[in-house]
């Protein structure tokens, strides 16, 4: 067990989810736990674990003014699952929030780099690469 203040909350959250991610635990159930305060960054390790359905991170979503972010965090859950149908609907419905939509850009370019990334693995030219490559912005990937 590690100890840690009180005040360092964000800390014992870290810790908590990725020890329970590691004992296999629900994700769905961890991530109603750890975004009961609001949305974190281990929020979106969970939804690219797979191991959260994206229909619970959009009900989590429900009447927030966030909701946008929400939405693009499904989106990324679906695509994890190779749910192509499910992640264009939640990016759609995240982008017709007007000036809000703009809280989903985080889950946007993470499906934009990886779908980038996918697709380029399956063209054997290295001139469609190069042409990307000039094109595109640079993923972490």
């Amino acid at each position: 067990m590690r100890f840690v203040p009180v005040e360092e909350h964000y800390q014992r959250l870290r810790y908590t989810l990725a020890l329970l991610l590691s004992l296999h635990c629900d994700g769905n159930i961890l991530f109603q736990c750890a975004t009961k305060l609001g949305m974190t960054s281990d929020a979106f390790d969970l939804a690219r674990s797979g191991t959260v359905d994206p229909e619970v991170i959009e009900a989590r979503g429900e009447g927030s003014p966030a909701r946008p972010a929400w939405l693009g965090l499904a989106a990324l859950a679906a695509f994890t699952r190779n749910d192509r149908w499910s992640t264009l609907r939640y990016l759609r419905e995240a982008s017709q929030y007007g000036e809000s939509s703009v809280l989903s850009w985080a889950s946007i370019s993470e499906i934009r780099c990886e779908a980038t990334r996918i697709s380029t693995k399956s063209w054997t030219g290295s001139g469609y690469r190069e042409c990307r490559a000039r094109t595109q912005p640079r993923c972490s990937a």
